[in-house]
């Protein structure tokens, strides 16, 4: 992953990174993703939207949202990791609505988005570069907000079995979480709770608890020098040894090869 600009005390971030399956997730910051390279396909409720190169796509806070890469081609993409209250007036319309499709088609990107990317990337070591940074957000967004059609969110959303479900785990995956526990927790049946891993996420908690650990895991790998033992305690996994075995499960590789070869590319 190439960071190209990370500001955590005003909760944003923008960095270059190869695309890769993700399990379904949800956060609390805006999230866009503009295509340099292959193919990808964004998951947001029960559709598969299709990503090509020079797409841009945003997911609106507090979405399920997952992404699925089909081509054994590179797949690579800029992402943007915005905190809403930094979006100006635009914080309102991410907690009231959301886009009925996520994906801007590249023939319908505006020009200064594009613009603006290029800037952003090759925006290092300049006077003012914060205020550079934000003022090339705003009008990024800008440009793009009026290529979605947006809906109002649905009341029924945010008590949904399966929006509760993810948003429990998103918390909480760096602990150690049980069915009967997290059911206890959602005031629900472990079998109601069973019966959404296997028919929504089509694994068990086990299955899917490990896909986020490993993608949170993968961030620390490709983004820091923790040791890999470290990284493994942090992401959730209860020893090196798990850590190692869903690595060459998912990834066909040790953690550490997969740091290696991240760094070499």
């Amino acid at each position: 992953m190439q960071t190209i600009y990370k500001d955590t005390q005003n909760n944003f971030s923008i960095f270059a990174k190869r695309n890769n399956h993700t399990p379904p997730q949800l956060h609390t910051y805006l999230e866009c993703v503009y295509m340099l390279e292959g193919t990808l396909a964004i998951g947001q409720e029960q559709e598969l939207y299709p990503m090509k190169k020079g797409d841009f796509a945003v997911i609106f806070p507090e979405t399920i949202h997952h992404y699925q890469v089909f081509s054994e081609e590179c797949s690579r993409a800029i992402y943007f990791m915005i905190a809403p209250e930094k979006a100006g007036s635009f914080a309102e319309v991410f907690r009231q609505y959301l886009p009925t499709d996520p994906v801007i088609p590249a023939e319908r990107l505006h020009a200064d988005v594009r613009h603006a990317l290029s800037a952003l990337r090759n925006a290092h070591g300049v006077p003012y570069q914060r205020d550079l940074f934000y003022g090339y957000l705003l009008v990024i967004l800008a440009r793009i907000m009026p290529e979605l059609t947006l809906r109002e969110r649905a009341a029924s959303e945010s008590s949904d079995l399966i929006y509760q479900t993810v948003s429990y785990i998103s918390q909480n995956f760096k602990e150690e979480i049980s069915l009967g526990k997290m059911a206890s927790a959602l005031g629900v049946s472990p079998y109601a709770l069973s019966r959404i891993f296997s028919s929504t996420f089509r694994t068990n908690l086990n299955g899917y608890l490990n896909g986020i650990r490993l993608n949170y895991a993968r961030n620390l790998l490709e983004n820091t020098d923790l040791p890999v033992t470290e990284i493994a305690m942090e992401s959730g996994f209860s020893s090196l040894r798990t850590f190692n075995r869903v690595c060459r499960e998912q990834l066909r590789m040790t953690p550490r090869d997969y740091r290696k070869r991240v760094r070499e590319e």
